[in-house]
Formats: structure tokens, C-alpha cells, sequence
């Protein structure tokens, strides 16, 4: 695997083990506009297992019927966590790199990707926000974006992709353009509200999430027990 710039995100897995969520890249300074190596956003079944390479992960693939300002993922693609120990998914683009922590959210996973101007004089470039299932790298099964502009997020808002056997199926979107906003940086999440701060707004974009019943991965609160005299 490719050294990472950016922390893992963590997340519960049925079974032993946590899912480790990262991805790799670095953009540290101007020079690295011109790297353009393959990179890679990881879920990796952590079960205390060392030296475990990427032929144990399976491959997600991104499918026909994302078009310009969408991508989607397998949303079917098997991984059998008694023989794989995760998946990973290829970014695209020359350049495209992820250097911020992902977001978990219930079953999804949340993360930005960005490709910067090739031109060392030049300033700016794009990226995506993804939204993926943690058991697979997949489209989710709910839409994530207002794609068709109707202010509402719902099922006008899916692609179309065609199965393994030849048929059509709509699906959500893996993944939505940030397009003439610069470079984004991490998600947050707050509510129900994903926001996204990029370089060229003055303020984060900001997607209404469908509503999440599950709770956040991280420690909600404390209390400092006394031993009982």
C-alpha cells in the first residue's frame, strides 16, 4: 500500500476487529501539484493481523452512468470478510490524492479527494466528495446529492448503471464533482448537515444528509467511577 498523509478513521464491523477507513496522498506544498502516482482510499478489516497486503482486499470498480459530475460504485461488489480483509478503490483522475481523515456516519463512509492544477504557477484545480458503504466501497443505497436541482434529495437524484447481467439499475451516486470551488479538505458532519470547506468559497458546502439512526463512533460522554468503600 501507498503511505497515507492523512489520519484513519475507524468503524464497527460485524465480527472481530475494527474497519480501518484511509487514503493516500500528500499535498504538502507546491511541488506536489506535478505528482501524479496512482492513489487509493482503503477499508481494511483490522483483526490484529500483520503484513497483510493488498492482494487480500478486493477491488471496487466504478461503473458506467456516473457522467461528468458523478461516479458510481459497485453497489453488489462481495467481499467475503472469512477470506478478504477489505477493499479499496482507485481514484480516477491523474493527480487525485486524499490527504484528510474520512467521516464515518452509520453505514457510510465519508471523504473527500482532490486534484489540484497540474501547473506549479497556477492556483486551484477540484475534487470530489465520496459517500460509500463501509462493507464495500459501494454507491450507497440512498442518494447523497441534489443532482437534479429540485431542492429535495430523493429518487430523481440516482444514475443509471448496468449490471453484471446486462441490466439497468438505478443507484446513487459514489461521488459528486466539486467543480469551480478549489481544492476541498475534510467533511464534517454536524446533524444532518455534511460540510465541506474548499479553497475558492468563502463559506463550506453544505449537503442535507438523510436522517441517521446510528450512533456516532466516538465517545459520547464520560463518567469517572468510585470504588465503593
Amino acid at each position: 500500500m501507498r503511505a497515507t498523509g492523512c489520519g484513519s478513521e475507524k468503524g464497527k464491523l460485524v465480527g472481530d476487529g475494527l474497519m480501518i477507513y484511509f487514503g493516500t496522498g500528500r499535498f504538502l506544498s507546491s511541488a506536489d501539484k506535478t505528482l501524479t502516482y496512482e492513489q487509493f482510499f482503503y477499508g481494511v478489516h483490522d483483526r490484529g493481523i500483520p503484513d497483510r497486503g493488498v492482494e487480500h482486499l478486493v477491488a471496487q470498480r466504478f461503473m458506467a452512468g456516473g457522467g461528468e459530475g458523478g461516479r458510481i460504485t459497485d453497489p453488489d461488489l462481495k467481499v467475503n470478510y472469512s477470506k478478504k480483509s477489505g477493499w479499496y478503490i482507485r481514484l480516477p483522475e491523474a493527480g487525485e490524492r486524499v490527504i484528510d481523515r474520512a467521516v464515518v456516519r452509520g453505514n457510510l463512509i465519508m471523504f473527500n479527494t482532490l486534484v489540484p492544477d497540474a501547473s506549479v504557477c497556477a492556483s486551484g484545480g477540484h475534487g470530489w466528495e465520496m459517500s460509500v458503504m463501509n462493507h464495500n466501497g459501494g454507491s450507497p443505497r440512498l442518494a447523497s446529492w441534489d443532482f437534479d436541482g429540485d431542492g429535495v434529495i430523493g429518487v430523481g437524484d440516482r444514475g443509471t448503471m448496468t449490471t453484471s447481467k446486462g441490466e439497468e439499475k438505478k443507484v446513487a451516486y459514489s461521488g459528486k464533482k466539486i467543480e469551480g470551488k478549489g481544492l476541498p479538505s475534510g467533511s464534517t458532519v454536524s446533524g444532518d448537515v455534511r460540510f465541506t470547506p474548499s479553497s475558492g468559497a468563502d463559506s463550506p458546502i453544505a449537503t442535507v444528509l438523510s436522517p441517521s439512526t446510528a450512533l456516532p463512533p466516538h465517545r459520547l460522554s464520560w463518567v469517572e467511577l468510585q470504588p465503593r468503600n
